[in-house]
């Protein structure tokens, strides 16, 4: 039983995965708070979906609940 685990998590990591490319050299990250940097990511996801909030809670790795709830704290715009 382990093992069908762990395929059905390796398959559900799988689906909301970015395309995989190089890391940005860190010198081009300005120092922030993680706070800032999580908001800037959520946004830069968002951005990258359309506004798909589902889509982007599935490349973030979260619930769409727990986006919607992230947003709120932040004050991302619904819209």
């Amino acid at each position: 039983m382990p093992a069908a685990l762990t395929e059905r998590i390796t398959r559900r990591r799988d689906v909301g995965a970015p395309p995989t490319s190089p890391p940005a050299p860190a010198a081009t990250l300005a120092p922030m708070p993680l706070a800032e940097m999580e908001k800037q990511l959520i946004l830069s996801v968002l951005a990258h979906t359309g506004g798909n909030r589902t889509r982007a809670a599935e490349i973030l790795g979260i619930s769409r609940e727990g986006l919607r709830t992230k947003m709120q704290r932040m004050r991302i715009s619904e819209a």
